[in-house]
């Protein structure tokens, strides 16, 4: 996982499995540790146009109060998605992007270069 210089990440799980969930909360875990401290975190249930078909609806229901108690206690979003169906991909994203410019915690990596510049060495 890459998150040098992160302002969020979005920790994606599959909300019809609980063991993808397991893994979320690691990763949560390696951000709290080793991210920048004001980072933005995002869970998001995937897959969740698959959730009113499938047979095991009381583990669904549980996994997603638990995943909802969760970021709640982490101070992370959540939210449930289906990039499939386009259900919630854009206001999670949205979310995301409003926190960051709530939080102050936008920053430009100082090592970009300005699209702007011409190159002092090149030919154009």
């Amino acid at each position: 996982m890459y998150y040098r210089g992160a302002n969020a990440a979005l920790l994606v799980y599959d909300c019809t499995v609980k063991s993808s969930f397991a893994k979320a909360k690691e990763w949560v875990t390696e951000l709290k540790a080793n991210a920048p401290e004001n980072i933005v975190i995002a869970i998001a249930g995937a897959k969740c146009d698959l959730c009113a078909s499938a047979t095991n609806q009381e583990e669904i229901a549980a996994l997603k109060a638990e995943a909802q108690a969760y970021a709640t206690e982490m101070k992370a979003i959540w939210g449930e998605t289906s990039a499939k169906m386009n259900i919630g991909v854009e206001d999670i994203f949205n979310r995301i992007t409003h926190e960051i410019v709530n939080r102050g915690s936008f920053k430009v990596d100082s090592g970009a270069v300005p699209l702007h510049t011409k190159s002092s060495w090149g030919c154009c």
